[in-house]
């Protein structure tokens, strides 16, 4: 417990003292501990107060505990960032997820709020999330005979002008630097089981969000060209008007069928094309400014 006191006192002086968020990165391999580092955080600094609501695995479950309100000295783990459960191109995905972060945890500007984040590298926060951590830790290994989590931590600082983060130990009390820690676990078990019940539901979501982009990706000509027949028949509802311009909106056909990007993609050119081709639109081929039409009449031009 001696050796991990320096991280801890850090923590409360920075969100009772400072008064500021404490957003903590925690890295490492699959079975490396992230999450029970993640856990035993929460524990020592809340013990009974810390539940595993608190634990979320997705951004609808991380926004939506974020609306119902926190307090200063809240604890949010957000476990698995990196994972791509969102059913969206990966690095749309990623995009997402560190859009999500900045704006919760700067824009909202919350008050002494801890989030922890576990991600397997820290490749899946971009250039702009990375000046919000104070606090990186990579877990090392685990003695698992005597429940002893090993990880290097150090607070961050982030430099503005040179556009870099520097890495500082965290002191003890009696003045030494501790770079390297030594954690016996110390929350009940009855926690642990419950995370893992709440991994395996959002392990369950995962695959359910895989076998839908699979299905997605395996649609037949037959069900295709039905689709591409319903498009034409109501090409309206697959229209849309932006910035001036008028198109065949890709995300519309998405979302009427549940099919991929690929899919949507190709029902969108036949569609544009069939537009130009067909004198039964003449109308609509006034109108409509895609790229592939604008292309087609500078051709015929």
């Amino acid at each position: 417990m001696r050796r991990a006191d320096p991280l801890i006192r850090w923590i409360l002086k920075k969100i009772y003292v400072d008064r500021e968020n404490c957003i903590i990165k925690i890295i490492g391999k699959v079975q490396r501990g992230k999450s029970t580092v993640a856990m035993e955080i929460a524990w020592r600094m809340l013990r009974e107060l810390f539940d595993v609501k608190f634990i979320v695995f997705h951004p609808e479950q991380f926004s939506k505990l974020y609306a119902m309100g926190v307090k200063r000295g809240d604890i949010i783990m957000y476990e698995e960032i990196g994972t791509e459960a969102g059913g969206l191109p990966r690095r749309r995905w990623y995009e997402f997820n560190n859009l999500l972060l900045l704006d919760i945890m700067q824009t909202h500007g919350f008050e002494g709020t801890v989030c922890i984040l576990t991600l397997p590298s820290s490749k899946y926060l971009d250039s702009n999330t990375e000046p919000l951590i104070d606090i990186e830790i990579e877990t090392r290994k685990i003695d698992r005979r005597n429940q002893v989590n090993i990880f290097t931590a150090y607070w961050v600082e982030w430099n503005e002008e040179q556009k870099k983060t520097y890495r500082h130990c965290f002191i003890d009390r009696d003045g030494t630097a501790v770079e390297v820690f030594a954690w016996k676990r110390t929350f009940p078990p009855e926690l642990l089981q419950s995370y893992k019940d709440k991994e395996h539901e959002f392990k369950r979501w995962v695959q359910g969000r895989v076998n839908e982009e699979v299905r997605k990706k395996q649609v037949t000509e037959d069900e295709e060209q039905m689709m591409f027949d319903k498009v034409m028949s109501s090409i309206n509802d697959f229209i849309q008007v932006r910035h001036n311009k008028t198109f065949v909106s890709q995300a519309l056909i998405e979302m009427e069928f549940k099919v991929g990007n690929r899919v949507s993609q190709r029902l969108k050119l036949r569609a544009e094309r069939e537009i130009l081709s067909n004198d039964e639109f003449f109308s609509l081929r006034e109108s409509l400014s895609s790229n592939l039409v604008c292309r087609e009449h500078e051709k015929k031009g």
